[in-house]
């Protein structure tokens, strides 16, 4: 932990209303899609289960050779990742090709996204770390070796020490449609 406590941010359930109509599409009171959060004044939703993490993923340790992958979702992320990826490992194709996409570059927030549940259905009972906790995945990452990590979350909910750890490094912005992707 880098010294910071409290998450500065408050969330709001989603009242019944909204609820009874998310269950006529989705069909488990604990889907994640059901289950959700929001954040005021942005608006911003997320799965209940976040709100069990967002003091960890603040609190975050980041280290001065991190790579941070952090856009909107359905943007050309795991695309963009895989790039980065390949080039902070030297190319490597077949080790690439034995690993998980979630194993070479954790994904912040997906272990807190989805229910026990869900996990469960996609990976089973026996869930590698890199899904079962992603934070305590990239924390054990060895020293020295670059991470290269992934949020779709805004800015201000990632470890505020971020920016500041990777001043002029070179930051730049994706080259997209959506203005506000950014890796660094």
């Amino acid at each position: 932990m880098n010294g910071r406590s409290s998450f500065p941010f408050a969330w709001e359930p989603f009242d019944d209303a909204l609820r009874a109509r998310k269950r006529k599409f989705f069909s488990n009171d604990d889907c994640m899609h059901v289950d959700m959060v929001r954040y005021t004044p942005s608006g911003l939703c997320m799965p209940r289960g976040y709100t069990d993490a967002q003091l960890k993923i603040y609190n975050f340790e980041t280290r001065p050779d991190d790579v941070w992958v952090v856009t909107y979702p359905k943007c050309g992320t795991t695309w963009t990742q895989e790039i980065v990826w390949q080039m902070a490992n030297g190319v490597d194709s077949e080790l690439a090709a034995r690993m998980d996409t979630m194993e070479k570059v954790p994904f912040v927030e997906f272990a807190h996204m989805k229910t026990e549940r869900e996990k469960t259905e996609q990976y089973g009972e026996g869930k590698p770390l890199y899904v079962a906790d992603t934070i305590a995945y990239a924390d054990q990452l060895p020293r020295g070796q670059r991470r290269v990590l992934k949020s779709h979350l805004p800015i201000e909910f990632l470890p505020p020490d971020l920016l500041e750890r990777n001043k002029g490094r070179g930051n730049f912005m994706e080259a997209d449609k959506f203005k506000n992707s950014l890796i660094f």
